[in-house]
């Protein structure tokens, strides 16, 4: 019983931190984001307006604001505050912020700018790694949880380098997403818990992980057959069958085109 007491009143003790210790600029952002979900951007700009006043290097400032522009497919505006945010990226500690703005500018097919935000989560994902979420959260199974969601960090970014037509680097990055894939399929109690859409955004639906790893395992084929790397390339394609890939991840072969 005391020992569940002590664990009560940790958890309240954070909370009342999270509450009071949150400055003015990170509520305001906190706000401006729940405000473009409900697709209020004129709202959302005067509150991101307001925390870029109170605190210049609120790199979150700078990334919704692109956000918004890129919402708006105001292409020029968007580049401009992403440059602003690209100057001070530590804000977004883990990098899920860039990692999402990445997707953003990889659907509007901007690959070098989607490569840069990826480039930006990638990092901080791996400090964040070696920081809070592999040593400050004892949670069971947090490691585990961490690296599948770090895998997409890499698996994006090899999209977005294979549809700029930097195959090997595509590959590079296709390579650390398996391996951070590996790491989060330890866990035996976790296999079939699975993980929200990263893409489609459809949070109530739930696939099984290695599903996913299909995926990663199929894109580096295709890599693989691009660089005349046959043997790889069938054997990547066969496992991601008997994963059952998700097709919807699967690039269009047919739009890669490696420089030379």
């Amino acid at each position: 019983m005391k020992t569940n007491t002590i664990h009560l009143l940790e958890i309240v003790v954070l909370f009342v931190c999270f509450i009071s210790c949150e400055s003015k600029d990170e509520k305001l952002v906190r706000q401006a984001g729940e405000l473009i979900n409900k697709q209020d951007l004129e709202g959302a700009v005067q509150l991101i307006d307001q925390a870029a006043t109170l605190n210049p290097e609120n790199t979150k400032a700078y990334l919704l604001k692109c956000k918004v522009f890129l919402l708006l497919n105001s292409n020029i505006q968007a580049d401009e505050y992403l440059e602003k945010a690209l100057t001070d990226t530590e804000y977004d500690s883990d990098g899920d912020l860039f990692f999402e703005m990445g997707n953003l500018y990889a659907k509007a097919n901007q690959y070098e700018n989607a490569i840069r935000c990826y480039q930006v989560a990638v990092r901080n994902g791996e400090e964040y790694s070696h920081s809070y979420a592999l040593t400050s959260n004892p949670s069971p199974g947090a490691e585990t949880k961490w690296f599948r969601s770090f895998s997409f960090y890499f698996f994006a970014l090899g999209n977005a380098y294979a549809m700029n037509g930097d195959c090997r680097e595509a590959l590079n990055s296709y390579n650390s997403a398996i391996g951070a894939a590996n790491k989060g399929m330890q866990s035996r109690d976790l296999m079939q818990e699975g993980v929200d859409l990263a893409f489609s955004g459809e949070k109530k639906d739930r696939i099984d992980y290695r599903e996913y790893v299909g995926a990663f395992l199929y894109n580096r084929g295709l890599i693989f057959s691009q660089l005349n790397q046959f043997s790889e390339a069938n054997e990547d394609l066969n496992q991601a069958k008997e994963l059952n890939y998700i097709r919807e991840l699967a690039l269009d072969q047919s739009k890669i085109n490696c420089k030379k």
